[in-house]
């Protein structure tokens, strides 16, 4: 067959899998969407919350790292069109057609999420078939009639993905900084982003984010292909499969029809993959968006209220086993540590637990500057966030979580015995609840202080939530103690008390109906009881060591 092969059957082909992928991912997504909404409505039902402080439900947004405006080269023009780049907090990059666009808050032209990406070349000019071509040049050999290599302007990175044409950016003066500046501070935080940017770019929507990856799983497997995929965002992430999906049945039926000469099968070959690719990208956006958009608007409040009667009765169901349980292992555990741990590991204890006391111990005074500081400068809100915005990221709060630091050394030795034990892990928790313990202390005062009608009574509410700040953060050591030991203790755990115990209720879930498996996992319930068992020995046996450790 020669160069005119018509490929309309295999086009043809491709679209009807595009359109099959596209509904069976539809339902499998609002199934499994569903189940999820459900599992965590529950969940939710079932946790309790055993803090003093009010839980503050605001979460300060991470600063934006860059805006400037860049050249950004178009994949079918080559054209550099200036654009106005945002790397958001979440290491997101936003493209507007102008300033004033980002500033009045409309919708960004172009989204790249980098996770999808494989590298960021900051030196495209110096790739190999440019070092070939001067060498050649230095041999005096003549390249005039051979095509050379493209020679990309100066102060330009590139962004490369298989399967999906590169990001190509160029910097310029901007922001009262040179090009070249501007290429050092954009290059870092693209090759930060790439290694940093969530896989996808829909993070505020916990069932979505639990059960996305497995439909786009299921519906590839239901369709009998193996996937994979690097993130990149939902769109990136549904675009690439399909066209690799398409590319696994299309592309024999193709290659069996190119005989013509192996240069001209393959501009041919890339000419076809890259149109599946375009047709892939250009039909997913607009699927996405009315699919996603359907399920948060409609099918969600519909749902969430459908649901509630029967999550109400399984959480209160297994909170009253759960209840019963930790009752059980409490005065057994608090009897094992004080006879047998203490004694042997009290020294080593208080050790670790030092400068676990300092750091809670500066949160705590943190608070007390913010509440001297903030008196003359309070503004109230309607929400109760004014304190929380102002003051929860104070660099002063960084001198708590470096004590924690000082952990290091001690969790490392542990970390020798006990393999489950992590040192940065262990660290950053404690990290993270400092944070907690703050924000919550400023929102619960801020609370309180409106409640009570004012100012006025300034000194009073701030009196009484340090005392709940300092309850808190005593509780806060004790999980965090409660915590080394259960990662020290979990793998035997597992091993010796989890593992059989499925082996024994296998028989019950075999006589449970499929439908009722996807809302009531046996396995998981069985699991979370046990593992409260575990997490309430350790807490009870960690209790004394939490009371000796003072924070005033």
């Amino acid at each position: 067959m020669g160069v005119g092969a018509s490929l309309d059957g295999e086009t043809a082909e491709a679209k009807k899998i595009l359109g099959e992928f596209t509904v069976a991912f539809s339902k499998n997504y609002t199934l499994l969407y569903t189940v999820a909404l459900a599992k965590l409505q529950q969940k939710a039902l079932m946790k309790q919350y055993n803090w003093k402080l009010d839980k503050c439900p605001y979460q300060p947004e991470t600063p934006v790292r860059f805006k400037g405006h860049v050249l950004k080269r178009s994949n079918f023009f080559k054209k550099w069109n200036k654009r106005y780049l945002v790397i958001r907090g979440t290491w997101i990059l936003d493209f507007y057609e102008v300033e004033e666009d980002y500033t009045a808050g409309k919708k960004p032209r172009a989204t790249f999420n980098l996770s999808g990406y494989n590298r960021v070349d900051t030196d495209p000019n110096n790739n190999a078939l440019a070092k070939l071509t001067a060498l050649a040049e230095k041999a005096g050999l003549d390249l005039s009639s051979l095509p050379l290599p493209e020679k990309l302007p100066d102060f330009t990175m590139v962004c490369e993905a298989s399967g999906k044409p590169p990001l190509v950016l160029q910097t310029i003066d901007d922001n009262d900084q040179t090009a070249e500046v501007n290429f050092k501070d954009v290059s870092r935080l693209l090759d930060r982003s790439w290694w940093l940017s969530p896989y996808m770019n829909v993070e505020d929507d916990e069932p979505h984010r639990l059960c996305f990856r497995q439909a786009l799983w299921r519906t590839s497997w239901d369709m009998g292909f193996w996937t994979y995929w690097c993130g990149g965002g939902e769109e990136a992430m549904l675009t690439s499969t399909i066209a690799r999906l398409i590319e696994w049945r299309v592309m024999d039926k193709v290659d069996a029809k190119l005989t013509m000469p192996w240069m001209v099968r393959q501009k041919i070959r890339n000419t076809f993959l890259s149109t599946i690719f375009s047709t892939c990208s250009n039909a997913v956006k607009p699927f996405w968006n009315a699919l996603y958009g359907t399920i948060k608007d409609t099918v969600r409040p519909q749902a969430e209220e459908a649901m509630k009667p029967l999550t109400a009765t399984l959480a209160e169901n297994q909170l009253t086993l759960k209840g019963k349980v930790s009752d059980a292992v409490n005065d057994a555990a608090k009897g094992v540590m004080s006879e047998k741990v203490e004694p042997k590991l009290g020294q080593a204890l208080e050790n670790l637990f030092a400068p676990v006391n300092e750091a809670f111990q500066i949160i705590v005074n943190v608070f007390d500057g913010i509440i001297g500081e903030a008196k003359d400068k309070y503004k109230p809100e309607e929400k109760n966030f004014f304190l929380v915005r102002q003051y929860s990221w104070t660099s002063k709060r960084w001198d708590a979580e470096y004590k924690l630091r000082d952990m290091y050394d001690l969790l490392w030795a542990l970390g020798l015995i006990f393999d489950e034990i992590w040192p940065w892990s262990i660290i950053n928790r404690g990290s993270r609840r400092l944070g907690k313990n703050l924000r919550n202390a400023l929102y619960t005062f801020e609370k309180r202080l409106e409640a009570a009608g004012g100012v006025e009574h300034w000194d009073t509410v701030a009196a009484e939530v340090r005392a709940l700040l300092v309850s808190d953060c005593q509780r806060s050591v004790q999980t965090f103690g409660a915590r080394i030991l259960v990662m020290a203790i979990e793998p035997m755990w597992e091993k010796l008390v989890i593992k059989p115990c499925r082996e024994l209720i296998r028989p019950l879930i075999d006589l449970i109906p499929e439908p009722v498996k996807l809302f009531i996992d046996v396995n998981d319930l069985m699991t979370d009881v046990l593992y409260t068992m575990l997490k309430s020995a350790c807490q009870g046996g960690f209790a004394p060591f939490a009371n000796r450790i003072k924070i005033e």
